[in-house]
């Protein structure tokens, strides 16, 4: 229904993905605050998770 697909990691390998958390997830991070921010200033403040690349375009 949601599409979410779990999967598990081998054991002592997260640290491998640790540059994603800088290199990706981050920016996206930083993105998404000012989108939301954008949209607050201009009086809307709710946002759903639908919208989610809406916002971020």
């Amino acid at each position: 229904q949601n599409r979410i697909v779990p999967f598990s990691l081998p054991m002592h390998t997260t640290h491998k993905l640790q540059p994603l958390d800088i290199a990706v997830f981050s920016p996206l991070k930083y993105r998404w605050t000012d989108a939301v921010w954008e949209r607050f200033q201009w009086g809307n403040y709710t946002v759903k998770k639908d919208c989610f690349w809406e916002i971020l375009q």
